[in-house]
């Protein structure tokens, strides 16, 4: 089943993290280019990607309680 293999939270979790791990660079050069201070740019980053990963989670755990009732 999808939700035990591919949407499940060590495989979402991971993909997320690659892709923050990906954009935090140049989270902190453009914050640094426009002379913003980086390390409140990548927290202003993380805010949505953390809501995002919540949201992930949440509608997962919505897909499988419908999958149960079927």
């Amino acid at each position: 089943m999808l939700t035990e293999t591919v949407f499940n939270g060590d495989a979402i979790g991971t993909k997320i993290a690659a892709v923050r791990a990906g954009i935090e660079p140049e989270v902190r050069l453009r914050a640094e280019t426009f002379r913003q201070d980086p390390d409140d740019a990548i927290r202003d980053f993380h805010t949505p990607m953390n809501v995002f990963t919540e949201h992930l989670e949440l509608h997962r755990s919505f897909v499988i309680q419908k999958l149960e009732k079927g």
